[in-house]
């Protein structure tokens, strides 16, 4: 008699699940772009910060002279000399604009009223970096106006990408 022929056979098994490792192509292409991605992004943040360092910079400066002069450590000339001084730095040392760099009274207002976009440095606020603060009795000038005037220039300036910053800004 022949017996079952079945019997011989082994259980089914059923196969092994798959691994998570190694991942699929895909996978492997979307970490690529990803890490890419990242990294120029890094690379991106890293040369702007650089790049407006200056700008941050004197905006800290101005600020820090504004707050000495409301606590009477500084009169108000000290402020309109080095805020003065500090907008000739940017604009000479960052920008570039070397031609600048002799200019005063009426020709540095007129730079500045153009690099604002605005006439508050001919005939408002911003007439006392003329030469009139060279006189014994500088215009009485409202501080705070002053102040938000500077301080929304230096927020307008545009750095190029071609300046190089150096260790320290000087007058050159």
């Amino acid at each position: 008699m022949i017996g079952n022929p079945l019997i011989d056979l082994r259980d089914i098994h059923t196969p092994l699940e798959p691994s998570w490792w190694p991942p699929a192509p895909g996978w492997w292409l979307l970490v690529i772009l990803t890490v890419t991605l990242v990294a120029c992004a890094t690379v991106t943040l890293y040369k702007r910060s650089k790049l407006l360092r200056p700008r941050r910079e004197a905006e800290r400066l101005i600020i820090e002279l504004y707050k000495a002069t409301l606590t009477k450590s500084a009169s108000d000339r000290d402020y309109i000399r080095g805020t003065n001084e500090i907008l000739k730095r940017l604009v000479v040392n960052v920008l570039g604009r070397r031609d600048l760099a002799p200019t005063s009274a009426t020709s540095w207002l007129q730079a500045l009223d153009k690099m604002s976009g605005t006439i508050e440095f001919t005939q408002g606020a911003g007439k006392v970096f003329g030469a009139s603060r060279y006189s014994r009795n500088p215009p009485e000038v409202e501080l705070s106006e002053l102040h938000k005037l500077v301080i929304s220039l230096v927020s307008r300036i545009k750095i190029h990408k071609n300046y190089e910053p150096k260790s320290r800004i000087t007058n050159d």
